[in-house]
């Protein structure tokens, strides 16, 4: 078996890992491993000096974690040094210090990185500009040596470079330039001979160069590798790196001339560009999901209790006036939690978070059931809200049917909003040209779009009348997410419109179904028995929202108790019998997600279950699943559907009381 030691071919470079914690360590090796060259870790900074004194091996490149347990990395540094002068070493930290940065830079690190979440990434070009600073290195000595042996193998070695390589006087005059130089910038070299290498560099590097020349000249065969703009002589600069390595006089000790090996490194730095580029987007992506969701629990915990409060003052004795104020406070408030669906909605389809769900369903119970949430809407704006089936229309349909329906609410909305007289009309049926499919249709006689706005109807957040004055509100999501889930279906949507006359919307999907067989549905939730009341804890900072849930439980017969935040409830969990716990997850001191798992382990040693559903304003794609996570049994955002709330109780509390 191979010594992992030895290198694997002549250009090899033995990578050496120092960092304590062995995960980091591993995963280190594993991803520097990829490269061909040999990978060594190594736990402590004595292992690693008992290794080198042994091996000794002149070509080693050293990943020095900073704070190891014994000893510092400056230390470990010194002691390699003492065993050998010249020690290649890259630094690596979890803490982003300036001053050490500086200072290891200064005492010949080869680069410095911050151990963040991008460090495992970067790290394999880090450490090849690395190992190509050594291999380079050990490059430009062979070639001085060869220099000195024979002036024609140096001259076959830089013409056959792809690198250009060149000599320099101490004022950074060109003494030799290769013919790499016309490929690299289009100066043929005798066009450079005796003129200053400074005439090439980009004005704003020119100071950063002259600052790097006078510490090579100064650092007594000291190397450097250096990044600038070089002048192209078509025009134009081009990003290079240079590893400039000074030619000592053996009679005086002073610098006889600097050699230079020159590369195209704009490639590189495009995917350093890109991958930063990648960083700011997903901070900025990351922003954007905490502010939505943020803004959903902010507006769905007082649109909650405002019309929960207002179906609560509904259901008492109210004169006309009355009832025809609260009755615009909640279509007021059902507007505003139409217009938060929408914008949560799209960003969902925005971010990519959203999947279909299929599952067999009736398409025309379903169809029916939606027609009837828009019927009122239609009679009391005399409207006719009509539907037809085409011929071989199907029975049971196999697709995502919440999108469908969906899809559909969004197109009947907007024709009823902007129809004033006539009819609303649902058509589907069935297209067998390009393979089966199903089509819906919602055509209007309303207000219409003109022919040049027509292609501005699918833009996000684009209205077509944005003036102060405008008659038809709304978010402008609407047909931006019916085009967005038309496009996760493998469908299509198309618009038509006849100014002043009306408007028909298309929305194809390819048609898979389940034959004819009548779908049967699940038997609906039944009322638990009039002598079984239930006591129930309501935890809710919001005090109107408690009111409301607890007035609302209490109309049912039930027990209803409350507490303002996550300790209470447990106190109370704690000292009385809950059939069931409504818990919302955002609350001061404690909040519902560690009260209910701090309830939940509770249990385990009691061997009992107490019923928690959350009851949140959050809704962004993935909340459901980190409140079931922490041992909630179901999850219901704000608003509450007072029918479905009853529902959800009725599912979760056994009708005996077992």
């Amino acid at each position: 078996m191979k010594d992992p030691d030895l290198p694997s071919r002549h250009s090899s470079v033995q990578v050496v890992v120092v960092e304590d914690d062995v995960a980091l360590n591993a995963l280190i090796c594993e991803s520097l491993g990829k490269g061909g060259d040999p990978v060594r870790g190594f736990f402590s900074g004595q292992e690693v000096v008992q290794w080198y004194r042994i091996r000794q091996a002149p070509d080693v490149l050293f990943l020095i974690d900073f704070h190891l347990e014994d000893m510092s990395g400056e230390e470990l540094l010194k002691q390699l040094r003492g065993l050998n002068e010249e020690v290649h070493f890259i630094i690596m930290t979890g803490l982003g210090d300036e001053k050490m940065a500086v200072d290891m830079m200064k005492l010949g690190a080869l680069d410095y990185l911050i151990k963040d979440r991008t460090f495992i990434d970067l790290l394999p070009s880090s450490v090849a500009q690395a190992l190509n600073h050594i291999r380079m290195g050990r490059h430009l000595a062979d070639s001085l040596r060869a220099l000195r042996e024979s002036e024609r193998k140096y001259r076959l070695l830089t013409e056959h470079s792809s690198d250009m390589i060149s000599r320099f006087s101490w004022d950074h005059t060109f003494l030799f330039v290769s013919p790499a130089a016309e490929t690299l910038l289009g100066y043929a070299a005798e066009e450079l001979l005796g003129k200053p290498f400074t005439m090439l560099v980009h004005p704003k590097d020119m100071e950063k160069v002259r600052l790097a020349h006078a510490s090579l000249i100064g650092g007594n065969g000291s190397g450097t590798i250096q990044a600038c703009r070089l002048k192209k002589k078509a025009g134009g600069y081009l990003w290079v790196e240079t590893n400039n390595q000074v030619v000592l006089d053996h009679e005086t000790g002073l610098v006889r001339e600097i050699v230079a090996v020159t590369r195209d490194i704009s490639e590189r730095l495009e995917k350093e560009r890109l991958i930063k580029a990648k960083e700011v987007a997903e901070k900025a992506n990351q922003a954007k999901s905490e502010f939505l969701a943020n803004l959903s629990h902010e507006i769905r915990n007082p649109l909650n209790a405002t019309i929960g409060m207002a179906n609560t003052l509904l259901k008492t004795p109210l004169n006309e006036e009355q009832s025809s104020c609260l009755k615009s406070i909640l279509f007021s408030s059902r507007n505003l939690q139409g217009i938060l669906k929408d914008i949560l909605d799209y960003s969902r389809l925005e971010a990519g978070r959203v999947s279909l769900q299929y599952a067999a369903f009736n398409l025309k119970e379903s169809v029916d059931e939606l027609l009837g949430l828009f019927r009122p809407q239609a009679r009391e704006k005399g409207l006719s809200l009509e539907v037809s089936y085409g011929d071989g229309v199907p029975d049971l349909l196999y697709s995502d049917e919440q999108k469908i329906l969906q899809v559909l609410g969004n197109l009947l909305s907007n024709a009823l909003k902007f129809t004033r007289e006539g009819r609303v009309r649902l058509g589907v049926s069935c297209l067998k040209e390009q393979g089966p499919r199903l089509e819906f249709s919602v055509r209007d006689t309303g207000i219409g779009v003109r022919l040049e706005d027509i292609p501005a109807v699918f833009d996000s957040f684009r209205q077509l009348d944005s003036s102060p004055k405008k008659e038809y509100q709304g978010t402008g999501l609407g047909l931006s997410i019916v085009k967005s889930i038309a496009g996760l279906m493998q469908g299509s949507v198309s618009f038509e419109s006849t100014y002043g006359k009306g408007t028909t919307v298309r929305f194809v999907i390819p048609l898979v179904t389940m034959g004819n067989r009548t779908q049967v549905r699940q038997p609906a939730a039944q009322p638990l028995p009039s002598g079984r009341p239930l006591r129930i804890l309501v935890a809710e900072d919001e005090a109107i929202n408690q009111m409301y849930l607890a007035g609302f439980l209490r109309s049912q017969g039930w027990t209803a108790d409350t507490a303002s935040n996550g300790q209470a409830a447990l106190e109370k969990y704690r000292t009385n019998e809950y059939d069931l716990i409504l818990m919302d997850g955002q609350m001061p001191r404690m909040d519902g997600f560690e009260a209910t798992r701090i309830i939940r382990s509770e249990e385990e040693a009691l061997g009992k279950h107490t019923p928690i559903v959350a009851i949140t304003g959050y809704a962004i794609a993935g909340d459901r699943e980190r409140f079931l996570q922490a041992g909630m049994d179901e999850y219901m955002t704000k608003p509450l559907d007072e029918d479905r709330l009853l529902e959800v109780i009725r599912s979760l509390v056994p009708p005996d009381g077992s």
